[in-house]
């Protein structure tokens, strides 16, 4: 009932707008997601590129979409111009813009070819016009919002633009909707850019029904009080603890100091330096996106510099990443960037990347433009950045991604790029769990960071309930003990190990690898169908609110879609259509050139590290990594030795055409690469 009912397909090149039904999708796709991944994985050939006219974009709404318990996600989908092959990848975005969709009638939106001079799609529920863009191009991502606002003379429509760095096709360029939401990390703003395309503005007002009100209400009745058990005061720690936990995590071995994961150890942050101080200072409040209690993002507004929100590791990594704490300049480099459209993350990983190999004589100030690229200095980061997105002076050498880059540079440059099959890699450590994760996973994101929130995310966590104790009077030990348990079932749960999450095995010295890889695949699977319902990932019992998240999710969904759509769901039959969808993305990215030694981490994961907790040690070393892999492919359906998706599996899903396909490539593999760097035989661009 809560579906749309209509797939919007646009092609900018003939500026043809068509309307097709969701249902014939529905049976072997569900949703969401494995709608558009659908559609991409039969529609683009395998040797398209990223900035082809025939690579699709695809803005994925699931039937959860726009109602209480789905709030208001959706995933962008596409070929990724960052990664190796030009693989897949999908990236989550809320705020209002994907409930206003499915409000204006549209379960997913399909966007082809490339228009001949910038322009926008314009979607008021049955209307829909590709206008002319001549006008905004150029433009940041907060004015273009406003001028189409005014332009079309409703406050109430919902933007998802680009901004300059997506116009110059930067392959780490965003799409930015309100002042939050983004769809980052793999390209899609440069994806919108190649098809000239500035932005989607969407008004609906046609709303959506559900099949059984009662029995969702209900359900949610019941969601809402195990995730949220009392309401919180405006004062409560929790309200700005996704910006200020940087703190915390500065002093528990996740961040990297500077750019080389062999130093976790942050140096102590000065009191006024922290960011606890900066957000008493400059907090607003607190923001998310539409129908959701959770509203984690903490809105910030710095008078001179502007006003936005932010969440998670961006102010950390604004920091850390530059061996500075400089929560001014944090705050600077996140305006900057969205409004530039840039992704944080590979933004803030290049331009400390730089400041290594200046320190290392690698580069001089005379190879990037007169600037030293000095570490901390707010000269040389915020001037990167516009030079990045614009694509001016040794911007360009930068704006194809940390691989390219390295290549042009030469000398040892790639000695030191970080990068996960081109991406360029986060700011800070993972436990084998997720690192297994950002290997395999889709579009080199992960099967997800942190397995269940019960590796590194659970220390952060725990260091924030000893700081605040759930109930008064607890110690430290006593939260240790709880947190433990905690994770124990949680792991238990999801993969039916109560040890799975485990570092070490009980002697406290030799790293645990079993059943590792089955946490990981239960991850994985939960997050993909959260994606095809359009579930928010954090309020799946996969995301970091695991402490009221001990539930069964594949339960909880199943019976949520059977009271929405009117159609009794079975958590079997959404673990096979999950099954489905995921080897059909493997087996696509194998078309395209993946391979299994493109599944790798960075050079520095098989190398000491120094930590507080545990010392200087090798956490991962290639070995084990490679039996973590083996151990994933079997479990996913894969041959264990390539990687790739087996007959028999693809068979039983329906999927015989794409088993054919991969019997006629020549796949060859041996061991995972020995050389440091990026695997220089499949990371052509």
């Amino acid at each position: 009932m809560s579906r749309a009912g209509r797939i919007l397909r646009v092609d900018l090149t003939g500026r043809k707008i068509e309307k097709e039904p969701t249902s014939s999708y529905v049976k072997d796709w569900f949703g969401g997601d494995g709608i558009g991944s659908r559609i991409i994985c039969t529609e683009v050939p395998p040797k398209s590129k990223a900035y082809d006219p025939d690579n699709i974009i695809t803005f994925n709404m699931g039937p959860l979409t726009g109602t209480l318990r789905g709030g208001s996600k959706c995933t962008v989908m596409a070929r990724s111009p960052l990664m190796f092959h030009h693989v897949l990848y999908t990236s989550g975005m809320g705020g209002q813009f994907p409930a206003e969709t499915k409000f204006a009638g549209y379960d997913n939106i399909i966007i082809k070819g490339k228009a001949d001079g910038p322009v926008y799609l314009s979607i008021n529920d049955d209307k829909v016009e590709i206008r002319d863009a001549t006008h905004l191009w150029g433009l940041d991502t907060y004015e273009t919002q406003t001028r189409i606002k005014k332009e079309l003379n409703d406050p109430d429509t919902q933007v998802a633009c680009i901004g300059p760095a997506g116009e110059n096709q930067v392959a780490y360029a965003l799409v930015y909707h309100d002042i939050n939401a983004t769809a980052g990390r793999q390209g899609s703003g440069g994806v919108l850019g190649s098809k000239n395309l500035k932005a989607i503005a969407v008004r609906g007002t046609k709303g959506l029904k559900v099949a059984n009100p009662e029995k969702f209400l209900e359900l949610w009745n019941q969601f809402f009080a195990a995730t949220f058990p009392e309401p919180l005061p405006p004062d409560h720690w929790s309200r700005t603890s996704m910006v200020d936990c940087a703190d915390i995590e500065t002093e528990i071995d996740i961040f990297m100091w500077g750019g080389d994961l062999s130093n976790l150890i942050c140096p102590p942050i000065p009191k006024e330096k922290t960011m606890r101080e900066f957000v008493k200072e400059y907090f607003v409040g607190n923001s998310g996106c539409a129908f959701c209690p959770e509203q984690c993002y903490v809105r910030i507004n710095v008078p001179g510099v502007g006003a936005g929100a932010a969440m998670c590791a961006m102010p950390g990594e604004w920091q850390t990443r530059f061996r500075t704490y400089d929560p001014d300049l944090w705050w600077q480099c996140a305006m900057l960037t969205n409004r530039l459209g840039l992704d944080c993350s590979s933004t803030c990983n290049i331009i400390s990347w730089l400041m290594e190999l200046y320190e290392k004589g690698i580069i001089t100030a005379a190879d990037t433009d007169g600037i030293p690229m000095e570490w901390g200095s707010r000269e040389a980061v915020l001037t990167m950045i516009e030079k990045i997105a614009r694509k001016e002076g040794y911007g360009k050498v930068l704006a194809d991604g940390i691989v390219p880059a390295a290549r042009r540079i030469g000398k040892s440059a790639e000695r030191y790029a970080r990068h996960v099959k081109g991406m360029e890699y986060l700011n800070y450590w993972m436990w084998p769990g997720g690192a297994l994760g950002m290997a395999v996973g889709i579009g080199g994101s992960g099967t997800g960071i942190d397995p269940s929130g019960v590796e590194s995310a659970g220390n952060i966590i725990q260091s924030i309930l000893e700081q605040h104790p759930p109930v008064p009077g607890m110690t430290k030990e006593d939260v240790g003990q709880m947190m433990t348990s905690l994770r124990s079932a949680k792991s238990e749960l999801m993969s039916g190990d109560p040890d799975a999450w485990k570092l070490f095995e009980d002697d406290g010295k030799t790293m645990r690898t079993k059943n590792r890889a089955l946490l990981d695949l239960a991850y994985e699977n939960q997050i993909r169908l959260a994606d095809l319902a359009g579930v928010c990932d954090q309020s799946s019992s996969a995301g970091p609110r695991f402490l009221t998240a001990l539930r069964n999710f594949w339960e909880e969904m199943a019976a949520f879609l059977t009271a929405d759509l009117g159609v009794e769901y079975t958590p079997d039959m959404l673990k096979e259509v999950v099954n489905r969808v995921r080897l059909q993305e493997r087996g696509y990215d194998y078309l395209c050139g993946l391979r299994r030694e493109d599944e790798t981490m960075p050079e520095d994961y098989f190398r000491p590290m120094q930590t507080r907790q545990w010392g200087t040690r090798v956490f991962l070393t290639r070995e084990l990594q490679e039996k973590m892999k083996t151990e994933y492919y079997e479990l996913r359906g894969c041959d264990s030795v390539t990687g790739v998706p087996r007959r028999e599996e693809l068979e039983k899903l329906g999927l015989k055409d794409l088993a054919d396909k991969l019997d006629k490539l020549d796949i060859k593999v041996g061991a995972a690469p020995a050389t440091e760097g990026a695997p220089e035989a499949s990371a052509k661009l």
